[in-house]
């Protein structure tokens, strides 16, 4: 059987950035009634250039079905049919884990779209039980986060 034992939320915010509104974006990501629930962690680091990073983060262990349905119903049919068929290279057999990236400014919007790039906010989720991905797929798509 494949549970979903934790799911972790992770983005940066650099110095330009108000991470309040990062913090919102992230916390955008989760159902409203778990929003004021979770632990968000940060910690900041020097830049490249010397300018402040704050990494944001919180994982999410319980409820994580709710919060995977949450997801999965803000995602448009577009998205869900591009994590179907990228689903492959996001999913890390090794650590039984997948890794879905969604914009960040679209996040603090409300929106989940998701986004290959940099200014990201990171979701990942660790799975426990079978690593083979085909049922791996089958439950996604009963969570209806893939098509």
């Amino acid at each position: 059987m494949i549970k979903i034992k934790e799911i972790e939320f992770l983005t940066h915010c650099h110095a330009t950035e108000n991470c309040n509104k990062v913090i919102t974006a992230l916390l955008n990501l989760l159902p409203p009634e778990q929003r004021n629930k979770v632990y968000i962690e940060k910690q900041t680091l020097p830049g490249h250039y010397g300018n402040p990073i704050t990494i944001i983060k919180c994982k999410i262990r319980d409820e994580t079905d709710k919060v995977i349905q949450y997801i999965a119903e803000k995602l448009s049919d577009t998205e869900k049919s591009l994590l179907t068929v990228s689903l492959d290279l996001r999913y890390d057999k090794r650590t039984n884990k997948i890794y879905i990236r969604v914009n960040k400014q679209e996040a603090y919007r409300g929106k989940i779209m998701l986004d290959d790039g940099d200014d990201v906010i990171k979701i990942i989720i660790n799975l426990s039980g079978t690593r083979r991905i085909e049922k791996i797929r089958e439950i996604l798509r009963e969570k209806g986060l893939i098509k």
